[in-house]
């Protein structure tokens, strides 16, 4: 999907909220759910963090103990993950 042609979620939107409530750029895993509405699981994210099979957030930190996703990260992750239907019947 192109970020700047997204008609699912106003990315710049987003991405603006999420550093407003993240200042320091990243979201624990913990949060994930909250942080995107629902839209992603912590315990899904877990799974496939640890999976070679399945894509994750690209460049997973630990800070303090806490698994972290960057910002602009989650955003991409969101976009590769979102499908739109044309015909749903």
């Amino acid at each position: 999907m192109d970020p700047e042609n997204n008609i699912f979620f106003d990315v710049k939107k987003v991405e603006a909220m999420l550093f407003k409530k993240y200042p320091f750029g990243y979201v624990p895993r913990a949060e994930i759910g909250k942080a995107t509405g629902g839209l992603l699981h912590p315990k899904t994210m877990a799974n496939r963090d640890s999976s070679k099979d399945q894509g994750s957030v690209e460049g997973v930190v630990k800070i303090g103990g806490k698994v972290c996703y960057p910002i602009k990260k989650v955003i991409k992750f969101l976009e590769s993950e979102t499908h739109i239907f044309e015909d749903v019947g």
